[in-house]
């Protein structure tokens, strides 16, 4: 990939950002799934596949999924998806 200028490209300047606080922000991230989790456990069955746009390192959100549904991860920073592999080590992963 082609460096770019973060100061003239959004979406260069979060990658950066992202890539640079990624194991900080894991850190931070709490253990335990938020509780609005749980609508979509009501509403969805078991097993079905689950989009978790903006999944980061996958903790703790895809990782509760992933013990219910076949979880789809999506996220922009590649130091994040290195994470979630092996936190949500059954998810398919994209960039």
């Amino acid at each position: 990939m082609k460096p770019v200028d973060p100061s003239r490209d959004y979406r260069a300047f979060v990658l950066a950002a992202y890539e640079q606080c990624a194991p900080a922000y894991n850190a931070a991230r709490s253990a335990e799934a938020p509780q609005a989790l749980d609508l979509l456990t009501d509403a969805v069955p078991p097993r079905s596949r689950v989009l978790d746009l903006g999944c980061g390192a996958g903790a703790p959100v895809a990782r509760a999924l992933a013990a219910r549904y076949e979880v789809v991860g999506v996220d922009l920073s590649a130091s994040m998806l290195r994470m979630a592999r092996s936190q949500v080590p059954g998810a398919s992963l994209v960039r």
